[in-house]
């Protein structure tokens, strides 16, 4: 008759690893977390009994399926579904001026002002859809300006 051993003694066993119920998940237990020989699922980020019988369960539970499926997916959502649009190229050039104009004449504060305006006063026109604020400004200026540099002096000076 097989005895069973005291909890305290049984460790983790690599072999664990390779097999497929468990292949995706599972490791041994960092050290950060100060418990030596258990076992670890990477996906819950807890730490669990050495006892093949408790990995099985802990990866049947509703909780390690969903973060499961979400990290295995790896599906990106689109833009459209976050409610961003693209915009035309027409709409994209009035943004890249609004940017000159914004560096050149540094209306950096005053352009979510301005770009709220230019949708009130622009109904019906390209300007309506124009959606350019202080923090798209920023980044286009960081990013995209540089390029711009000769053309800012080619125009202004």
């Amino acid at each position: 008759m097989k005895t069973v051993k005291n909890d305290n003694s049984r460790r983790y066993r690599r072999e664990w690893e390779n097999e497929n119920e468990f292949k995706a998940w599972l490791s041994e237990a960092p050290e950060k977390f100060k418990q030596p020989g258990h076992a670890y699922c990477k996906w819950c980020n807890k730490t669990l009994r050495p006892h093949k019988s408790t990995l099985s369960k802990h990866g049947g539970t509703e909780d390690h399926i969903q973060r499961g499926s979400a990290i295995i997916s790896k599906a990106q959502r689109t833009l459209a579904s976050c409610g961003v649009v693209r915009g035309t190229n027409e709409n994209k050039i009035n943004d890249i001026k609004l940017v000159l104009y914004a560096a050149v004449h540094g209306t950096i504060n005053s352009i979510d002002h301005l770009g709220e305006l230019l949708i009130k006063c622009g109904k019906g026109s390209l300007l309506e859809k124009t959606k350019l604020h202080r923090t798209k400004l920023e980044k286009l200026t960081k990013f995209a300006a540089p390029s711009f540099e000769k053309t800012i002096v080619l125009i202004y000076f």
